[in-house]
């Protein structure tokens, strides 16, 4: 049996999270033709969880055989390719982490935009809706926003904790107000909408939707900034961009998990995998938002503009009134947005989705729940093929 090579250890990662990886071959093919085995190596002397300094990394480096020239040549590449992300935003100065992998597609898919592998990356990536049911984790990664104007009045002085019972339907939290999130981040970096490349890249048309629409923060925003993937703009601006999201019909989806912000994008129904597979009934992906629609017969005069913008089937029209699955509702508040009578409000859900307190948490969560289910389908694997022998 051949050693396993780093690649082989690198490709294992994607099945940590997305389960059996569709179109492999081809995957491997670009993900070859991206990286060498030597940046790989070096990737895996990064650790699972946190980051290390340059001086840190180096030293381990060096001790694994690396020469100072080849450690800065892979570093760089492994920088600029999107497989580690690096910042100085730390009382340690610079540091290195490894990049999980749906950040490191998406900037693949920017990154090779028109060319061969461009298509062979976007294909993976839209692939994903159909692969969602069958990834290993049971949390979903990413969770819907409404849109703010739908949102019921609340006074932002009371705390409400997460999951606990909810006497008012009048109720906001922070974690659902976009605006006040997006202004409390002090770096944020907009890029073009990976998903809608990802479809040009493979030839499936073009998406109409509005393109620079995907938002990193922070430590994400510093490494696209710096790698040329993103461009760096300020809260109003931010902001602008989000209400012309609203008007076009996106959805806001951000990350899965309170405190500060990572990622966020608008995601249109044609070209994200999060939402189509929603609209598939996979609910390990995308969590909805803490909201339902709730539908006033009496200011409702039946003009079908709900069930037209709803991007996920949750509305649908009727000879009378408007029919809503709340089953079905995702919560991102477009029916109530674009709705010419006001017949349609937001209001709380009776069972509120659970949100984890971090994004350390929320990622160490699916990696449990990925192990654990990798494991468990291992042992079952083994005990009933002794029992089929």
């Amino acid at each position: 049996m051949a050693a396993k090579t780093y690649l082989d250890r690198y490709i294992q990662n994607f099945t940590m999270q997305t389960g059996d990886v569709a179109n492999k071959e081809r995957l491997i093919w670009a993900i070859e033709r991206t990286l060498r085995e030597e940046d790989f190596k070096l990737f895996f002397l990064l650790p699972v969880m946190g980051s290390l300094t340059a001086a840190q990394l180096q030293r381990k480096a060096a001790r694994a055989g690396f020469s100072e020239a080849r450690f800065q040549d892979s570093l760089t590449r492994l920088h600029e390719e999107g497989f580690v992300i690096s910042h100085d935003l730390t009382p340690k100065g610079r540091v290195y982490e490894r990049a999980f992998v749906a950040f490191t597609l998406e900037q693949q898919v920017r990154r090779k935009r028109g060319t061969e592998l461009g298509a062979a990356y976007g294909e993976f990536w839209d692939s994903l809706a159909a692969q969602t049911a069958k990834m290993p984790s049971k949390t979903p990664y990413f969770r819907v926003l409404a849109v703010e104007s739908t949102l019921p009045a609340a006074p932002r002085s009371e705390v409400i904790p997460i999951g606990a019972p909810v006497s008012s339907q009048a109720q906001v939290l922070p974690i659902d107000i976009i605006s006040e999130m997006v202004s409390r981040e002090p770096l944020i970096g907009v890029s073009e909408c990976y998903c809608r490349l990802a479809r040009d890249n493979r030839g499936g048309g073009h998406c109409e939707y509005p393109r620079e629409t995907c938002f990193t923060f922070n430590e994400l925003a510093q490494t696209l900034i710096e790698t040329g993937l993103a461009r760096k703009i300020d809260a109003a601006e931010a902001v602008t961009i989000l209400r012309g999201a609203e008007e076009a019909g996106l959805i806001h989806n951000l990350d899965n998990a309170q405190g500060k912000l990572k990622a966020l994008c608008n995601c249109c129904p044609c070209c994200c995998p999060a939402v189509k597979s929603f609209k598939a009934g996979v609910r390990n992906v995308n969590a909805p938002s803490r909201f339902l629609p709730l539908w006033r017969a009496d200011l409702c005069t039946n003009c079908g503009e709900c069930a037209d913008i709803c991007p996920v089937d949750a509305v649908t029209p009727g000879d009378l009134a408007p029919v809503f699955h709340h089953d079905l509702c995702i919560g991102c508040g477009l029916c109530a947005s674009h709705c010419p009578s006001a017949a349609v409000e937001m209001v709380l859900r009776q069972d509120l989705p659970e949100i984890p307190k971090t994004n350390d948490a929320l990622w160490s969560q699916i990696r449990r729940e990925a192990l654990w289910s990798l494991l468990k389908e291992k042992v079952i694997g083994l005990f009933g093929g002794r029992k089929g022998g």
